[in-house]
Order: structure tokens, then sequence, then C-alpha cells
């Protein structure tokens, strides 16, 4: 991640950012992950592209963040093995976004890289964005998975926790509520 002049205001950052159910999601990772190719599988689903490679991010008002795309590469995705393609004339209007705020970072990393003990995902993880904590998610990668499909799961969690319901929090509670039953 790279500041620009307005240091406290302005950065940008390195991934795809798509608009699923009326939220960002900026997915990073290292180079020839499949981040592009997972943007365009959720934009074939019916969301939309905000930025491809590069994310200008502005930060509003208190803790809001904004995404955007520069302005030179708007509406393009770049697709190893086809080339730089455009989003808007390929899939029409509604398959692009000028902006959106940004509500998680989705980290893809390699499967085998994948070292993460907390399987029930009840440890939360937070990526700092111009001194805004962002929720973050790792998530492994590998060939023949959907990431679209987990993409879309980690979009209606967040949605599901800031309703107040946390999955695996319940399930710790069920777990642990058994437990005290048959210790009596």
């Amino acid at each position: 991640m790279s500041n620009s002049s307005n240091a406290e205001k302005t950065t940008s950052m390195q991934g795809v950012l798509i608009e699923l159910f009326g939220m960002g999601i900026i997915m990073t990772g290292e180079s020839s992950i499949g981040k592009s190719e997972c943007g365009l599988e959720l934009i074939t689903r019916g969301h939309r592209l905000v930025a491809d490679d590069s994310v200008d991010i502005i930060k509003t008002s208190g803790d809001t963040l904004y995404g955007k795309c520069p302005d030179v590469t708007k509406y393009f995705m770049e697709i190893r093995g086809i080339g730089v393609v455009n989003v808007r004339n390929l899939f029409g209007r509604d398959a692009v976004s000028d902006g959106v705020s940004i509500d998680i970072i989705a980290d893809l990393v390699r499967w085998e890289d994948w070292a993460d003990t907390d399987r029930l995902g009840s440890e939360e993880r937070y990526c700092s964005i111009l001194g805004v904590d962002v929720p973050m998610v790792r998530l492994p990668i590998r060939s023949g998975g959907n990431m679209a499909t987990v993409i879309e799961m980690v979009a209606r969690n967040h949605i599901l926790k800031r309703e107040g319901y946390n999955a695996s929090m319940e399930l710790i509670k069920k777990v642990s509520d058994k437990i005290k039953r048959t210790e009596k």
C-alpha cells in the first residue's frame, strides 16, 4: 500500500474491488493468484466491478473508506491468456460501479502457504487502511476451487455479523453448553 500526497486522506492498494450485495470487497494476494478471474466470475453472477489491479481509497468521513478505480484503467480488467477486456462494453453498464464503500478485505493465499489455525472463524482479523480497521479474511486458494462462491459467502456472512449473528460463536456456545450438561 502506498500513500499519495494527501497521506491522511487517500492511498492506493493492489487488488480487485468488487461490489457485492451493496458492499465493497477488495481481493488481495500475490500476482497471478486469481483475483481478476474471481472478479470476472462474480461479474457474470451479477456483481459489479469497481477496480482491477489498483484501487484508489479515500477516507471520506469518520471511519468510512471509499474505493474507486484510477481513471486510466476504469472498466478494464486484465485476464491472463485473453488480455485486456472492457467489462462495461462486454457486460453492460450494470456490470460496473464508479465506487463503493470498502467493507471487507479478502486476502487470497496459496493453499500450500495457508497455515490458519482458526478453522471456526472465531478470531476477528483486520487490515488498517488510513487508520481505519477493515475486517479481513484469509482464504486458501487451490486448483479447482470455486472462489467466487467463497467470496459471496464472505459477503453474506459479513452481513449476518453486522446484524448481530455470528455462526462461529453460536457453535462454540452450543458445544460449551453440551459439555456443561454432560459434566453434571
